[in-house]
């Protein structure tokens, strides 16, 4: 009788151990999970703030470019204004140019444009003090944002805020410190908001505030969290790269137009004509080609590009 509740004794002990085996083992299992989770999660974060200031730093180099188009545009202007008996009709014309081209300067007068202090800083993807492939933001963050973005609606993004400070907090994080609500102004503050959108935002507030809860069974819960954020990110980097390739595309547009009124600009004053009633055809044809493409340069400088989701 002794002998067999001792073995049952046994029995029973090494039951306890082999469950609390499993349980630790378990622990371990979901533990490794989360702690592997959490890793990708960060290096996607990581990765999300890469492109998201790849993206703004683009936009300060279109912003760049346009700002210079502004200045092919003066001096076609003071060109056509020069011109003695010109159709009148030319002048209706330069007037919708000169208010275009007005358009865009009370953008760099509004958001206080300052001249980067050396535009290779301007970095498109590489290495800075920021980090490796991360680009280094300029003074014109916000401008670049409203000038190529606009006034679009953040609805959806404001919906997601717990107030301006998370708002602050996430752009900032995402912009690497450059980027505040604030400090943008209305529609710059709009335009950085909507590029973000809900996903960016919780991913920057995310980011800034780094949480963690240590009980072990949220450790299955979180690492699912991170797999759905994960998925999310990614997502989302694809429509940022979409939005990059975009403003590339106009940028190269808007130099491509640019020298071509500027050669066109070039050939005419090499001609120094003066009075139009003496214009040869030729000479008639140059002018009224650039005027063509002078509108179509002003037209571009403030092409917006739509934030898609």
């Amino acid at each position: 009788m002794v002998e067999g509740a001792g073995e049952c004794s046994g029995n029973d002990q090494r039951i306890k151990w082999l469950r609390a085996e499993n349980g630790r083992r378990i622990i371990m299992f979901f533990s490794d999970a989360k702690n592997q989770m959490e890793e990708k999660l960060e290096q996607e974060r990581k990765e999300y703030q890469k492109v998201f200031q790849e993206t703004l730093s683009h936009c300060e180099v279109l912003c760049e470019v346009r700002k210079g188009a502004v200045a092919t545009l003066h001096s076609c202007e003071e060109y056509i204004q020069a011109i003695s008996n010109r159709p009148y009709e030319y002048d209706l014309k330069s007037k919708k140019i000169n208010q275009d081209y007005q358009k865009f300067e009370k953008q760099l007068k509004k958001y206080k444009y300052k001249s980067p202090r050396n535009k290779s800083g301007m970095m498109l993807g590489r290495s800075t003090a920021a980090g490796a492939g991360v680009a280094l933001l300029g003074p014109n963050v916000a401008l670049a944002a409203a000038t190529t973005f606009g006034t679009a609606s953040t609805g959806a993004a404001i919906s997601s805020l717990s107030g301006a400070a998370a708002a602050n907090a996430a752009l900032a994080w995402l912009g690497g410190g450059a980027l505040t609500v604030g400090g943008a102004g209305v529609v710059g503050g709009q335009a950085l908001l909507a590029l973000a959108g809900p996903v960016g935002i919780a991913i920057g507030i995310s980011g800034a505030v780094a949480a963690g809860v240590k009980m072990v069974s949220d450790n299955k819960k979180k690492a699912q969290n991170a797999e759905v954020e994960i998925t999310k990110m990614r997502i989302d980097m694809t429509r940022l790269q979409g939005i990059q390739k975009r403003v590339d595309v106009l940028k190269i547009e808007t130099e491509k137009l640019d020298q071509t009124v500027k050669r066109e600009l070039t050939e005419l004053q090499k001609m120094k004509a003066q009075d139009y009633s003496r214009f040869s055809n030729r000479e008639v044809l140059k002018l009224q080609t650039m005027i063509n493409n002078s509108q179509s340069l002003a037209v571009r400088i403030n092409e917006l590009i739509p934030i898609s989701r």
